[in-house]
């Protein structure tokens, strides 16, 4: 299943959307995205992004791990 995929529908509520649509290992998936976010772990969802993660200009594309564990904050807000 492709990273980048699963990491966006951690975005959507599991309630309104996953509950129907997704198989039982992508719900588990999703909850993994879910929990890590919960927990604050950069480094696990650095691990679970698709590089080079493109950005919208002027922002430059994101290349490896280690920089988006450096540039978390831009992507990723609190809520």
């Amino acid at each position: 299943m492709n990273k980048l995929f699963v990491a966006t529908l951690a975005v959507f509520s599991m309630q309104t959307y996953a509950e129907e649509n997704l198989s039982a290992t992508q719900k588990a998936s999703v909850q993994t995205i879910i929990q890590a976010f919960k927990a604050k772990d950069t480094v696990k969802i650095s691990k679970m992004v698709e590089y080079p993660l493109k950005r919208e200009i002027p922002l430059p594309s994101i290349k490896n791990e280690k920089e988006m564990q450096a540039r978390f904050s831009q992507v990723f807000d609190q809520s």
